[in-house]
């Protein structure tokens, strides 16, 4: 039964994919996407490990989506638990893309705020990949991680309402990030990783 629901899951990919963007992660560690829209306020920095880490959790919350479900959700508890571990390991794996790059950063550097930051959009994004399909959810997830990141530059304090902190940091939020991880593995327990209406999306 496990055997099963585990060679329905792409693990192979995902980690073909976060070994990619581990590579990009470290090439570009030091550097990040400047957001400057407006003179009158400091810029905002998106640093390439986070942003990195970003789409690897979109894509793997794609590429681990189950491809025999209809199987999956007659099956056992263990099915359900099997979706809600697939869930985690999508979730801290792209966190080695995030701590590869940060090695490049000069040791007095915080980037813990990057980890809470990638937990929150992680969590966004497979809570949302069983309930939209891959693409949509994947969309959605790296269009608020743009959109928070030009509040961020453009409201001063923002880090206090959202539940992320622009650069340079270091402000984390850990409740939220927690949240929104747990969030997303009682999603995955509950539809064992899609629905019928996200399936229908992706046909």
């Amino acid at each position: 039964m496990i055997r099963v629901v585990l060679a329905s899951r792409s693990f192979h990919v995902a980690v073909v994919v976060t070994a990619a963007l581990s590579l990009l992660s470290v090439l570009l560690g030091g550097r990040a996407v400047v957001i400057h829209l407006s003179a009158a306020v400091p810029q905002n920095r998106l640093p390439f490990p986070e942003l990195c880490a970003v789409v690897g959790a979109a894509a793997t919350a794609a590429v681990l989506r189950p491809r025999l479900w209809e199987w999956d959700r007659v099956g056992s508890h263990r099915a359900s638990l099997v979706s809600v571990l697939c869930a985690l390991s999508g979730i801290l794996l792209p966190l080695v893309i995030l701590v590869l790059g940060s090695t490049r950063l000069p040791a007095d550097v915080p980037w813990a705020w990057q980890v809470s930051n990638y937990l929150v959009f992680a969590g966004i994004a497979f809570c949302l990949s069983p309930l939209l399909g891959p693409a949509l959810a994947g969309g959605t997830t790296l269009v608020l991680y743009l959109g928070c990141a030009v509040v961020n530059h453009l409201v001063p304090n923002a880090d206090e309402v959202l539940p992320v902190t622009g650069y340079p940091g270091p402000a984390t939020h850990w409740t939220a990030a927690g949240l929104a991880v747990l969030l997303a593995l009682a999603v995955h327990g509950h539809t064992r990783g899609a629905t019928r209406w996200s399936l229908r999306l992706t046909e």
